[in-house]
């Protein structure tokens, strides 16, 4: 029987910024401005992300109206293109 290379799972990862402050919100994803959650509530936005796969890791406050979210998913990236990202960064 031909055995199998073991299936290693690839991540993707998305950081969040929200920032809540006097009843209104905006929220930044992997650094870009998302108008469309513009003054959407905080749960909300998390079920959207959560409906398309992507789920929570960490939380981190920045300051009194700003936390950093991260999430993860699996991704279906090619392994040999994994690598080669990855052998030409430490060069």
């Amino acid at each position: 029987m031909e055995q199998r290379p073991p299936t290693i799972t690839r991540w993707e990862y998305l950081v969040m910024e929200a920032s809540i402050n006097y009843g209104g919100s905006k929220f930044t994803l992997n650094g870009e401005l998302n108008n469309q959650l513009k003054n959407a509530a905080l749960p909300a936005v998390l079920n959207q992300l959560g409906a398309v796969g992507w789920e929570m890791i960490s939380a981190q406050p920045v300051n009194a109206n700003i936390t950093l979210y991260t999430f993860k998913r699996p991704t279906r990236a090619p392994l040999q293109n994994l690598q080669k990202n990855t052998d030409s960064a430490g060069q």
